[in-house]
This record gives C-alpha cells, sequence and structure tokens, in this order.
C-alpha cells in the first residue's frame, strides 16, 4: 500500500491557509513599501527644512571674510558654530552640519562645522561629494540619500545661501546617518513581518485544525494500512460510524484478519524452505508434480572431520556450534542471493538460478564460495575451532519444480550439475572451492589456479576444474600449510565411503605441518581417504583422518588432515615447535 506523503488536512490547511496567508502577504508587502516610502519623503522634508532655516540665518558676507585659523576666534564664526551645533542638538536625524565654499579653481573646501573641534585650519579641501554640491550651488538645494564616504552612507542635504550681492557664498550642509536609518527601518520592517507572519500562522493553524476534524477517520485509515504494509498484523481501525467510513473500516479489519493468517503460514513455512520457494509455490494455483529446465549454478559445501569433532564435543555442544555455522553460512548465502535448496548435516545444497534467475548466477556463486570460505575463518577465530570446508560449483541444466507424490511433494532441481558439483565437492583438500569449466566460462574478474583434472566414478571422460584464487577483489583463504622435517612412523588404513577398511600398513612420516603429514611407501592413490595413527614418543595419537593431496615422484605422499580435534592440533603444534625451519611454502590448489 502506498504511504500517503500529503495528507488531506494538510491539504486543506495549505489550500485555506495558503489563500488567507497570501493576502496578508500582498497587503503586508505593500504596507512595508508604502512605510517606507512615507518615512523617506518625511526624512527628506525635515532634513530639506531644517537646511532652509539654517542656510537663511547665515550672513554671506560674514562667511566670506571667513580665510584663516585666527578667524575661528572671531564672534561671527563662533556664533556660526552656535547654529550648527544647535541643529545637530535639536534635530532627531541630523549627526552633522557644516558649511563649505568653492574656490577660484573649482575646488570645494570645509569653512565652518558644528563641533568646531577638527584639527585642520579653515579651508581644508573636500575630495567627496562635489558632484552633488555643484548642483546645489546651481538648483540651491540638493538632497543625497545615499551619499558614500570612506566611514559609511549618508543621507545628505546641501543649501546654498547667498551673500548680499546675490552671488552664491556657500553651502549648508546637513548629514544624517543612512546606515541607522536602515537599522530603522529594518526594524520596523521586522516588526511588520512578524505581524504578517503570526497572523498566516493563525490562519493555517485554524485551517489545519479544522482539515484534521474532517479528514481524522482516514488518516486513522491511513495508518493502519501503513502499518499492516510494513508487517504489523494487529494493527485495526476503530471507526464507530454508521456511514460508509465505518463499513470501510469494518471490510479493512476483515482484510487484516486474513492478510495475518495467510502470512503466518508463509512465515512457518520459510523457516523450513527458502522465502523466494514459497513466494514462488503460493503464486501456484495449480500445485501439480512437474517443472521446467532451467540453467542454474549449483554449489556443494562440506565440513571436515564434523563427525570426528562431535565424539569430543558430545551431542549438545556440537549442534549449537552446527547452528552458528550454519547461520553464518545462510547469512552469506542470503546476501549474494542464493537460496539453500537442502541442509545435509553440515553440507549445503545452494542454488543460483532456481528460482529466481540472474544473468550473473555463476559470478555470484563463486563469489559466495569465497565469502564462505572468509567467514569460517572467521568462525574458527571465534570458537578456537580447525574446521575446513570444501566447496564445488558446477553450472548447467536442470529441472526445477515440484517433485515428489501428491500427498508430499517439495521444490527441489534435478540433473547432472548436481551430481557433478558434490564430485568436485569430494574432490577438494583442506579448504578449498573448485569450480568445473562450464562454470569458469561465465566469470569475469576473477584469478584462477591451474587446471586439475580427475576421474570421478560413473563418468566417461575426465572432469577438469580450478581453483578459486579470487574474484572481484576478494581473495580465498590460502590453501598452504609449511611442512617441517621430521622422523616418525604412523599406521595407515584406508577408508571407503564411511567404512574402515581392515588391515593397516606401516608408513614413515618425514615431514609434519599443523594440518598435513608427508608419508612414504603406501600403495595409495590421489584423493584415497586415510585414517592414520601417528606414533609419538609420548605414545600413539589417533583420530587422524585426512586425503592424498599430492603424489609426487620421489614417492612421498601428501596427506591432507580433515579431522583436527584439540589432542590432534596440540600434537601436530608440538612437532612443528620443535622440528625448526620449514621447507618451502607449496601451494596445494
Amino acid at each position: 500500500m502506498p504511504r500517503v506523503r500529503f495528507p488531506l488536512w494538510a491539504k486543506l490547511g495549505l489550500l485555506f491557509g495558503g489563500m488567507f496567508g497570501g493576502a496578508i502577504a500582498i497587503y503586508g508587502s505593500y504596507t512595508i513599501q508604502a512605510e517606507r516610502q512615507r518615512e523617506a519623503d518625511r526624512l527628506r522634508q525635515e532634513m530639506v527644512a531644517v537646511g532652509t532655516a539654517l542656510a537663511a540665518g547665515i550672513d554671506g558676507d560674514t562667511f566670506r571674510s571667513f580665510h584663516r585659523e585666527s578667524d575661528r576666534e572671531r564672534p561671527s564664526f563662533q556664533n556660526l558654530v552656535r547654529q550648527l551645533h544647535s541643529v545637530v542638538e535639536h534635530a532627531d536625524s541630523v549627526t552633522w552640519a557644516g558649511t563649505n565654499r568653492r574656490d577660484a579653481n573649482g575646488h570645494w573646501h570645509w569653512v565652518v562645522e558644528h563641533t568646531n573641534e577638527n584639527p585642520y585650519a579653515v579651508g581644508y579641501p573636500i575630495f567627496d561629494g562635489e558632484h552633488e554640491r555643484n548642483e546645489a550651488l546651481e538648483k540651491g538645494v540638493v538632497y543625497a540619500p545615499d551619499l558614500e564616504d570612506e566611514t559609511g552612507v549618508w543621507r545628505t542635504v546641501f543649501v546654498r545661501f547667498d551673500d548680499s550681492s546675490g552671488h552664491p557664498a556657500g553651502l549648508v550642509e546637513i548629514i544624517a546617518d543612512a546606515d541607522r536609518d536602515v537599522l530603522r527601518d529594518r526594524a520596523a520592517t521586522r516588526r511588520i513581518l512578524w505581524l504578517m507572519l503570526a497572523a498566516m500562522a493563525a490562519s493555517v493553524a485554524v485551517s489545519f485544525l479544522f482539515g484534521r476534524v474532517l479528514a481524522g477517520n482516514l488518516a486513522q485509515l491511513a495508518r493502519a494500512a501503513r502499518d499492516v504494509a510494513q508487517g504489523d498484523y494487529e494493527a485495526r481501525v476503530h471507526i464507530r460510524t454508521h456511514d460508509e467510513l465505518g463499513v470501510l473500516a469494518a471490510t479493512f479489519n476483515q482484510m487484516v484478519d486474513g492478510l495475518a493468517e495467510r502470512e503466518f503460514i508463509r512465515d512457518t513455512f520459510g523457516r523450513f524452505v527458502n522465502p523466494h520457494v514459497v513466494s514462488e509455490i503460493l503464486a501456484q494455483r495449480d500445485l501439480s508434480l512437474g517443472g521446467e529446465a532451467r540453467q542454474v549454478t549449483v554449489l556443494m559445501s562440506d565440513l571436515r572431520g564434523f563427525t570426528a569433532l562431535s565424539a569430543e564435543l558430545g551431542p549438545e555442544r556440537m549442534v549449537a556450534l552446527l547452528n552458528r555455522y550454519l547461520s553464518r553460512m545462510t547469512e552469506v548465502v542470503d546476501s549474494h542471493g542464493g537460496n539453500v535448496s537442502e541442509m545435509l548435516g553440515d553440507g549445503l545444497v545452494i542454488l543460483f538460478g532456481a528460482p529466481v534467475a540472474r544473468d550473473d548466477d555463476p559470478q555470484r556463486a563463486v563469489r559466495c564460495a569465497v565469502a564462505m570460505l572468509r567467514s569460517l575463518e572467521e568462525l574458527n577465530d571465534a570458537e578456537g575451532q580447525a574446521l575446513q570446508m570444501g566447496i564445488g560449483i558446477d553450472t548447467g541444466t536442470v529441472i526445477a519444480g515440484n517433485i515428489g507424490s501428491p500427498q508430499h511433494m517439495k521444490y527441489g532441481v534435478v540433473g547432472d550439475a548436481i551430481n557433478l558439483a558434490a564430485r568436485i565437492e569430494n574432490y577438494t583438500v583442506g579448504t578449498q572451492a573448485l569450480i568445473s569449466a562450464a562454470t569458469a566460462a561465465h566469470l569475469q574478474d576473477v584469478h584462477l589456479g591451474p587446471a586439475q583434472e580427475f576421474h570421478p566414478k560413473g563418468r566417461p571422460d575426465a572432469v577438469t576444474c580450478h581453483a578459486v584464487v579470487h574474484i572481484e577483489g576478494l581473495r580465498a583463504p590460502a590453501n598452504v600449510d609449511p611442512l617441517y622435517a621430521v622422523g616418525l612412523s604412523a599406521r595407515v588404513w584406508r577408508v571407503a565411503g564411511s567404512e574402515v577398511e581392515a588391515g593397516s600398513k606401516d608408513a614413515p612420516v618425514t615431514a609434519v605441518g599443523r594440518r598435513s603429514l608427508e608419508l612414504r611407501d603406501l600403495p595409495v592413490q590421489l584423493r584415497d581417504k586415510l585414517k592414520i595413527e601417528l606414533s609419538l614418543p609420548g605414545g600413539p595419537v589417533s583420530g587422524l583422518y585426512g586425503t592424498v593431496a599430492k603424489l609426487h615422484d620421489d614417492g612421498s605422499i601428501r596427506v591432507r588432515l580433515t579431522a583436527l580435534t584439540p589432542v590432534v592440533r596440540e600434537a601436530l603444534d608440538q612437532l612443528v615447535r620443535e622440528a625448526g625451519e620449514p621447507r618451502p611454502l607449496t601451494t596445494e590448489s
């Protein structure tokens, strides 16, 4: 169900609030502009009136006689200073008053100013506002609302006064701080804006309240629908009206009851079957037997020596460890889009391409395999174990669908790719992922080990496979184990299937590693399974199981151990510590 992003009450609130608020905003903007214009006109008229009155009281002939610094001491000079100071003192907006005149060269000079404190002599030159002063000398009065100098922006009025012969004697200059006017204007504007915002907020609030009352029941229904969409099947709508909304609420509650029952079935079923499989099965109207041909990539994994380890840990600890292992592996598989088709004890059958197929199924399967091997390393570190895992991967066409009988069926796959993946996994040694040539042909950004061939039972031709070194920058754990020279002996039995054959053979042990042994003089084949009892000075160590990993031309046999109980690990670690320097590292994959 889509989420309600713009509820009805918000629409109503914004509609009516916006209309009323817009009207207030238009009126407020007009009021602000009109107020600004009125204030500007008032200030201009006030300053022009003050300047005109001041100019009328100045004797132009006496003013012309002020030329020297000593003129400051004359009573007429001081009288003019007092006139200017009175203007600054009594006019609210005026911050400075003075007089100036232009010489014969057209340069303007200060003559008298209201403080009479400036250190310069009478006649100090003026370098700014010459254009405005020249204009005032011609027109009589000039108002400059934004005259700027190095100290700021000033509202200035220039008023000409004449001598007795009617010729211009000089200018009265009155200045008001335009920056202060701006601050005053901003304060007034803020007051009007706050009033506007308060009125708009009140209008929107009233409109929202009206909208919430109108849309209350619909909002409750929308919230309940959203909760159900998020998986909360306890959500119910409580509308007690006897109209269409009441009928809708009752129908909605019945629908949620049905969804809750279906989700319980899906959730319970999903604990035993992959959720993608559950979805496909529930989507089928006809649960009949049969399937369709699909190309899938099959990943088979198996833990080494898990059965032997269970005898040491006991059933409860063993099951707990197995569950932690499977939880980790399942999480990795899910993150790569795989489908855990089977859990065979400590083994997994994982499908990429059924029931959901993607173009990069082989790529994701191989990356998943490397991630599983790395996750096993983390589990070993956390649990203090030395578990090893083999993984076999093949890509091919299988039949995927409902398999079984009308009374009991499951979603599964059958085909040669399943069998070959199992054969490849059985060929692995240590912690290793081997892939078939069919899978390798679909990969990108991958580094594989050299080709290996083996002849699985029931197949006329040899199978070529490769060990995965890294894919997409994700490196597989190194499958190497340095050997240390020793001089020991061992009793060896061959293992066929799950049975240990009768009769043992003695063999010298020429080297040991933490997970490997080097034996000699044994009639074995590559990938034979062996049970080994190692003779040590302190007594025999039994319970060693391994796989023949390599047959060397000099008759030596490399055996990779699969079951490593704590007792075996301690014995091998002791031998390694006492052996000295290892031989050069060799790669077993």
